[in-house]
């Protein structure tokens, strides 16, 4: 931290004299963001403001592998530029290097870095793009033409909206964007055939997540016992309801295992490879319970309700718009600080706190509205 803020200093000297004036016509911008897919989908607000802004413009993002697949077909980027997650979370000087040379060749006139850190937005001087606007987290800013200040007390998305506020853009659309193809449909409405759910009432329920190539925070999870012991609940109360399992390829093995658990054809796992059929079939349930996941922001762009459950990280930063948060709070918890970490105390009991009554009278209330 000390050696941060020495640099922070030393950039801020180094780096007074520049443009501050935002190129009028951008021929081509760039926008960057390493995160999760919640990260990614809270940017897209502000890639149709940009593309409002800017029509003519060509439009690219650079993002990694793992959260590349949230912009499939989004019409307001022309171009994804992917890079391998770990290059940039273990440090790989060597591909770091070929990626900046890479950026280089397509010759950006202006660039939004989403991340936080003073290391992207040296990296973006590093591309050779002349104008650059990003985020000053306690001084961090210091290589972007222009910046605006992140103390992480509102929506993340907001923030996102704030770096094109700041250079006098529109923002007349605030809703995350997820888009899909004529073969997304048609897969997401065989699946309801096949499982003859089409017509049936649906709850979803995420239970995994939580894990990304940058962080492994499980500490953000609800429990599995308290997940099954819902649905059983569920199962008992609401019979006319069949539940649909969300999630990833890397929580396989927990949807199997909390499906066997309960034995009932009334629970069916949706497909886990691709973020849009996940995002039609979520459209189709009346609530979506979960906890701070990927599949939390996926289910915040459909116009499902989502009960979503908070401990170790803060609701007002990363709860979805469509969502009632229900949230621990106590000494220990949130504990989620503005430089992506969390206090080593702040331990599973935390969401323990959220209890399986407490979820499934929110349910009922949700289902009544």
């Amino acid at each position: 931290m000390l050696i941060s803020k020495i640099i922070c200093s030393l950039g801020k000297f180094l780096f007074i004299f520049k443009k501050r004036r935002t190129p009028p016509s951008p021929k081509k911008i760039l926008v960057i963001r390493s995160g999760a897919i919640g990260d990614v989908l809270m940017s897209t607000p502000l890639l149709t403001a940009i593309k409002r802004k800017y029509p003519k413009a060509e439009v690219c993002y650079m993002v990694g592998k793992w959260s590349s697949q949230s912009l499939k077909n989004n019409p307001n980027v022309n171009k994804i530029i992917e890079f391998e997650d770990e290059t940039i979370y273990k440090k790989n000087l060597i591909e770091v290097l070929k990626l900046i040379e890479k950026i280089r060749k397509e010759g950006f006139d202006l660039c939004f870095v989403l991340d936080k850190s003073w290391l992207w937005g040296l990296f973006a001087w590093m591309c050779s793009i002349k104008f650059r606007i990003g985020f000053d987290r306690k001084g961090e800013g210091f290589a972007y033409n222009i910046s605006v200040p992140f103390e992480g007390i509102k929506y993340e998305l907001e923030h996102n909206l704030d770096l094109a506020r700041k250079i006098g853009m529109k923002v007349v659309d605030k809703k995350m964007r997820i888009y899909y193809d004529k073969k997304d449909l048609t897969n997401a409405e065989n699946f309801l055939r096949n499982n003859k759910i089409k017509n049936r009432a649906l709850i979803g329920i995420a239970p995994g997540g939580a894990v990304n190539p940058g962080q492994n925070f499980l500490e953000k999870k609800w429990p599995e016992k308290k997940y099954i012991e819902l649905i059983k609940k569920i199962l008992k109360m609401r019979k006319n309801y069949c539940i649909v399992l969300f999630g990833g390829l890397s929580d396989k093995s927990l949807l199997e295992y909390l499906k066997n658990k309960i034995n009932s054809k009334k629970i069916i796992i949706a497909p886990l490879s691709c973020i849009q059929i996940t995002y039609l079939l979520m459209n189709k349930c009346k609530v979506i319970i979960t906890h701070d996941s990927g599949a939390m922001h996926i289910a915040g762009a459909t116009n499902s309700k989502i009960i979503a459950l908070f401990g170790p990280t803060p609701s007002k930063r990363f709860a979805p718009r469509n969502s009632i948060v229900l949230e621990v709070k106590s000494k220990e918890c949130p504990c989620y600080n503005i430089y992506g970490n969390y206090d080593k105390i702040c331990k599973e009991d935390c969401m323990k706190n959220i209890g399986i009554d407490r979820v499934f009278a929110k349910l009922n209330y949700t289902l009544k509205r």
